[in-house]
């Protein structure tokens, strides 16, 4: 009998986010923090399209994103039980908070990636809301920029 722990391929312990797209995001679970129950931010003045407002979250005045707008993508409603909020850590030394937000449309799950379960789907692209499209298992998902949510979460001014 074969020893299952002695698979030398390497993976990596991922969430899947679903938000309203035809593909949900990958990303590391070391990128997310905690997964909240949706509750509506606080509100600002003349927001970017893309920011929902400031979420209070154990101390921290976060940004809280929507990615719809950012990816040109309609507004497709989800029933208010099934939303959440992703915490996400900031991942870049320089970063002005630590955490931002990102609004989620249902409730996320565990990916476990390894080399012979994720495939590409298309080229690499830069300075985009979106690194690339990526097959898991036979299954559309997308890698997000984190960088580029950052640096949005970044500029704001709170």
């Amino acid at each position: 009998m074969a020893n299952i722990y002695q698979d030398s391929e390497r993976r990596l312990r991922c969430l899947s986010l679903p938000v309203a797209l035809s593909e949900p995001l990958i990303v590391p679970n070391a990128a997310v923090a905690e997964i909240l129950p949706y509750s509506e931010p606080e509100r600002m003045r003349d927001p970017p399209k893309w920011l929902l407002g400031l979420y209070h979250w154990r101390g921290h005045s976060m940004p809280l994103i929507t990615l719809q707008p950012l990816l040109e993508r309609q507004k497709v409603p989800s029933p208010r039980q099934h939303r959440r909020i992703a915490v996400m850590n900031q991942l870049c030394a320089d970063s002005r908070r630590p955490f931002y937000g990102i609004a989620l449309d249902e409730v996320p799950h565990q990916l476990t990636i390894g080399s012979t379960t994720l495939s590409a789907r298309g080229e690499v692209l830069q300075n985009q809301p979106l690194l690339q499209r990526v097959s898991y298992l036979g299954i559309p998902y997308a890698i997000p920029n984190l960088e580029y949510y950052e640096a949005l979460a970044n500029k704001l001014t709170l």
